[in-house]
């Protein structure tokens, strides 16, 4: 059951609005916002912790040989896919850092 009744489609409805205003809003037109924070692929965005979120794509076989070694730690410190991927990132970045690679040279 309506709260209120049916418009009338006869009965003409007062704009609150005035048309001038109207016409005006229309003439302006539009446009794209310009804005400052646009990011570039080089550029490295940080939030308040130092992290920055990314999309990761692993192949299937990869994430089934991930999730197998990861299980055959200790069950009591089973680490989850992101910690063993960090930790994974952290080792490669120590390995390269030993054979004398610099940050400059992988740039």
């Amino acid at each position: 059951m309506p709260i209120t009744p049916k418009p009338d489609k006869n009965k003409k409805q007062e704009s609150v609005v005035s048309e001038d205003v109207i016409k005006a809003i229309v003439n302006r037109g539009g446009g794209v916002p310009e804005t400052d924070t646009q990011q570039t692929t080089t550029e490295i965005i940080e939030n308040e912790s130092g992290l920055k979120r990314l999309q990761l794509r692993l192949k299937v076989d990869w994430l089934i040989e991930i999730d197998s070694v990861r299980s055959k730690r200790s069950k009591l410190a089973v680490p989850s896919r992101h910690n063993w991927i960090m930790e994974a990132i952290s080792e490669k970045l120590d390995r390269e850092k030993k054979n004398g690679i610099r940050e400059s040279e992988v740039l």
